[in-house]
């Protein structure tokens, strides 16, 4: 595809990110459209094999891409659409951004304890996965997550939280950064992080069950000062220089 270039900065997996990112903000790529197979991306980008899948399970794990036996297609981003991809890595920083989500999910899951039904509390519950892997408690994060928000059944709230959930990832790339981090944390560290996140979690789901939307908001505000303080703190001491901002 001629609107591909190859990769010549050193880490690959994000330049890869951020092409296939960035012609979907160009409108060069559309949901529904279907990426050239594996060995067409290799000789596209000049790369080798595992970079394109280190990429392309990124991507997919944050619902950019939907993967099949049928070939890698363009999904619709977190229900909406790409618009939310206008953000420049020079206008926020990773801080605002996580201030930014700890607010609006707070208020989220408040709404969410409120008006969860048993079908939607079943499915939230679907999303906790008892694991030490980190790209498999990533991906259940991300669900559990998603799950809560529509819990709340506010289509703007919705709309908003996408929007910063795309700049953690896309500009500050802080899934990304949570998994190259873990892999040098020592194993019992890396362990009680992840038993951490997943505690939180059932902590949350237990008290939206319940309908307590008080005890809701204080499991979410524990949730994230964890995250703020440890996750995001690791994050930050991992992160190149030209990505603090």
């Amino acid at each position: 595809m001629e609107n591909f270039k190859p990769i010549k900065k050193i880490n690959v997996p994000d330049e890869i990110i951020d092409q296939i990112i960035s012609m979907i903000n160009k409108g060069n790529l559309k949901p529904g459209d279907r990426l050239p197979p594996e060995r067409e991306l290799i000789d596209i980008f000049e790369v080798g094999r595992s970079s394109i899948r280190e990429a392309l399970k990124s991507l997919e794990t944050i619902g950019i891409i939907k993967r099949s036996k049928n070939g890698t297609i363009i999904n619709i981003l977190h229900e909406g659409d790409y618009s939310s991809l206008f953000f420049k890595d020079n206008m926020h920083s990773i801080h605002e951004v996580f201030e930014a989500r700890k607010a609006i999910e707070v208020e989220i899951i408040g709404l969410a304890a409120e008006r969860a039904t048993k079908e939607q509390i079943r499915e939230i519950y679907e999303t906790i996965v008892d694991t030490m892997d980190t790209q498999m408690m990533i991906a259940s994060d991300i669900s559990f997550h998603k799950a809560l928000v529509k819990t709340s059944q506010n289509s703007v709230l919705i709309y908003i939280y996408n929007l910063v959930m795309t700049l953690l990832f896309q500009t500050h790339k802080y899934y990304l950064l949570i998994e190259a981090s873990s892999k040098q944390m020592p194993i019992k560290e890396k362990e009680a992080f992840i038993k951490s996140v997943t505690e939180y979690h059932k902590k949350i789901i237990e008290a939206v069950e319940s309908h307590d939307a008080i005890a809701a908001k204080k499991s979410m505000e524990e949730h994230f000062d964890y995250a703020e303080h440890t996750i995001l703190r690791e994050v930050i001491a991992r992160r190149p220089a030209s990505r603090l901002k």
